[in-house]
């Protein structure tokens, strides 16, 4: 409890918390809402991801059209040879 007396933000937390746990309900509203946020920051994660991987493609592709060899690509890329074909096999 000295924490919570020395900041604020901690105090507030606590009695939210005691508010939360002492009630059913608002606990299970408390817990739908994390769950949400949880599953809204996968989301968004997974949308990085992607957009990452097009990018990669993208770029292995150009390159690939533009006259690089494999062995380039894979130094430039960091990619393994075998993703390079798989990519490479796409197009």
């Amino acid at each position: 409890m000295e924490l919570a007396k020395k900041r604020p933000a901690i105090g507030q937390a606590l009695s939210s918390l005691r508010v939360i746990s002492a009630n059913a309900r608002k606990r299970s509203l408390y817990e739908a809402r994390e769950k949400g946020e949880r599953d809204q920051r996968a989301r968004e994660h997974a949308a990085e991801a992607r957009g990452r991987n097009e990018t990669l493609l993208t770029l292995v592709k150009n390159m690939h059209e533009s006259g690089f060899t494999i062995d380039k690509i894979e130094q430039v890329t960091k990619l393994s040879k075998a993703d390079i074909n798989e990519m490479t096999r796409r197009f």
